[in-house]
Formats: C-alpha cells, sequence, structure tokens
C-alpha cells in the first residue's frame, strides 16, 4: 500500500502515527466489511474473481472492533469491496466511534446521498476517501465502470463537507491520468476537499488484467507535487511510499516508508484473516477472531513475512535502502525488485 496524502490542514490521522512511534505496534485497521461492489474499475487490488462474495456478518463487525481496541488501535478505515453496500455501516461505524476510535470510511461515493451522509456524520464517521481518476466525465465512468460516478463524487463531497465530514479525494495513478495529477489535485481543493490522497497502481486483483496501466512516471510526478505542494497550500503530507522521500522547508512531512512492513497497520479480511498488506492478500499471517489482543502477533507475524519475502541484490549499496528497506512488497518483480523504484526507471531520487 503505496500512498502520499496531501492535507490543508493537520488530519485527524496523524494520531495513529503519534501512537504508533510510542508503542511500535499496530494503530491502524483497514477493516474489510464486505466483498460486494458496485463497480468495476480497473486497477482495483480487490475486485478479482471470487466464486462468492460475503458480507461480514455484523457479529463478527463488533467483536473485531472489540478486539482492535484491545490492540491499541486508534483509526478503523472501513473497506471493502464498498462498504456502504453493508447493510449495518452506520451501525459499526457509531459502535467505532463510542469506543475512542477515529472511523474513516474509503468509499466510491455512489451511494453518499444527502440523507446517507447525515446519518452517517450524526454515527460519528470524521473522514470519506473517495476516488477521482480523471476530469473527463467519460474517461471516469468508463474506468469505473459506472456511469454517472464523476457527478455522483462532487455531490458526495458537499454533502460530507456541509455535515462536516473531511474529504480525502484520493486518484490512483495510472499511464491514462499520471499527467493530469496536478489538474486533478487542485480541482479536489477548489471543492473544498481538505485532503489530496496519490496511490499507486499496484499489478494485483483487475490491475493483473490491465498492466498497460501502471504509471511510468510515478516518482518524477510525486516529486513534482511536492514542488507544487507550498503554492497549492498543503500544509501536511503523510508519505507511505518507501521509494520517494518527500521533503519541505515550510510544509510539515511524516515519511513512514511502509506502514505493512513495520507492522503499524492490520488488514483484515471479510473473514478475519488478517493479510500482510490490502495488496498482497494471499500472504495470511493468522485470523484476527482467535486473539484477544494481535499487537503481539501482529508484530511478530509481520516480521517472518517480510524476512521471507526479502529484497532484491540490487538494493545491495543503494542509499536509499536504509529508509526504502526494499520497497513495496506489492509491486515486486520476479527478481524481488520494487518496479516503481526510481533506480530501476532511471528517475530522479
Amino acid at each position: 500500500m503505496c500512498i502520499v496524502t496531501f492535507s490543508w490542514d493537520e488530519p485527524d490521522s496523524l494520531v495513529k502515527i503519534k501512537e504508533y512511534k510510542k508503542s511500535r505496534s499496530p494503530t491502524w485497521c483497514l477493516l474489510e466489511i464486505t466483498e460486494f461492489c458496485n463497480f468495476k474499475c480497473k486497477w482495483c487490488y480487490a475486485n478479482s474473481p471470487q466464486k462468492s462474495k460475503n458480507h461480514m456478518p455484523k457479529e463478527k463487525a463488533l467483536q473485531a472492533i472489540d478486539i482492535l481496541k484491545n490492540s491499541g488501535i486508534s483509526q478503523i478505515t472501513f473497506t471493502g469491496g464498498e462498504p456502504t453496500l453493508h447493510p449495518d455501516l452506520i451501525e459499526l461505524i457509531g459502535y467505532a466511534s463510542s469506543q475512542g476510535i477515529i472511523p474513516h470510511l474509503n468509499t466510491n461515493s455512489y451511494l453518499l446521498d444527502e440523507d446517507f451522509v447525515k446519518k452517517l456524520a450524526k454515527a460519528g464517521l470524521t473522514q470519506v476517501q473517495v476516488n477521482l481518476s480523471t476530469l473527463s466525465k467519460e474517461l471516469h465512468d468508463g474506468i469505473h465502470g459506472m456511469p454517472g460516478s464523476f457527478e455522483q463524487n462532487l455531490k458526495s463531497i458537499k454533502y460530507c463537507i456541509e455535515n462536516g465530514i473531511e474529504v480525502a479525494v484520493q486518484t490512483v495513478m495510472t499511464s491514462a491520468n499520471e499527467s493530469e495529477i496536478l489538474d486533478i489535485m487542485e480541482f479536489a481543493r477548489d471543492a473544498g476537499a481538505q485532503r489530496y490522497r496519490v496511490w499507486d497502481m499496484t499489478p494485483s486483483g483487475t490491475a493483473l488484467e490491465n498492466k498497460e496501466l501502471l504509471p511510468g512516471l510515478y516518482s518524477k510526478k510525486l516529486k513534482e507535487i511536492m514542488e507544487k505542494a507550498e503554492s497549492f497550500g498543503v500544509k501536511n503530507v503523510i508519505s507511505y511510499e518507501p521509494t520517494v522521500w518527500l521533503q519541505s522547508n515550510s510544509i510539515a512531512v511524516e515519511n513512514i516508508p511502509c506502514p505493512q512492513k513495520l507492522g503499524m497497520v492490520v488488514n483484515c479480511l471479510v473473514n478475519g484473516e488478517v493479510c500482510y498488506c490490502c495488496t498482497v492478500r494471499d500472504r495470511i499471517l493468522y485470523n484476527l477472531f482467535e486473539h484477544s489482543s494481535i499487537s503481539e502477533i501482529h508484530k511478530k507475524k509481520i516480521a517472518e513475512e517480510t524476512a521471507k519475502i526479502g529484497k532484491s541484490k540490487l538494493c545491495n549499496g543503494c542509499k536509499m535502502e536504509p529508509t526504502c528497506s526494499g520497497g513495496c512488497a506489492a509491486r515486486m518483480d520476479s527478481n524481488n525488485f520494487d518496479v516503481q523504484c526510481p533506480k530501476l526507471r532511471k528517475t530522479p531520487v
């Protein structure tokens, strides 16, 4: 999971980072509450073919929240699939909030009409993360496989802001939109979003069938955004990108090279299985429901799996190795080399 978030204020997600630095235990969970989705995004890591799809039952989801609280988790991002399809989403967000956990929602926003957003706000939701892949309505709707998704995104941003929910507009960078990234960021700011987030497309899920969409200028584009960030009014940057170390003299920057390898984040699937990374879903570490607290076992299992994955021989002697630690496990090629490494791409580091 390689993401960089540019914020026009101080995000509440800094809490999970501060807590992690104190405990070195997981403080953030991506909780997958459903495998169902109403979109067919061309790059999605989750939308791979399955024989059957399921919701996490409400009782199990409430149990998961209790276990995560016992484990020191300070933020839960409810995800899927498409989490707004889960019949008990509002109750789950309300329960997490009542337990002192910061609830976020990663959604395609298609079902976020004004009434639904008001209910989410009342339940305690603090942030919604919505996808905006391009400023072309037709291309956007085509990429996501849903007519009207572009216009609905704009409506959902408006509804959320009006109801006190922060909005993070996020773009999965691909070869089709990398030239638009700065324009999309500016559009998101002008639309009133508090955050702009860039994801790297990883070769997993349905993206395996669309490898031509892998971005070719990823690290270069991140540098360009950083150079423009101050003029765009950005106040804070949180980077979970191991291969690009971002710096600024005027903007607060947190570089967390890989929250997966560090054991900061728990990626829990619908059946309770915890996988190594939200995009490396076939490496199962343990089952959440078999433990009352997972803070210690998570650190142990993450360390064991990271050692198995290893690094490329090309990392030896690289000046970035101490910070990047071998790059992103989801982007490894057959030689265990991160395909977005600037050294491989021959782009500036």
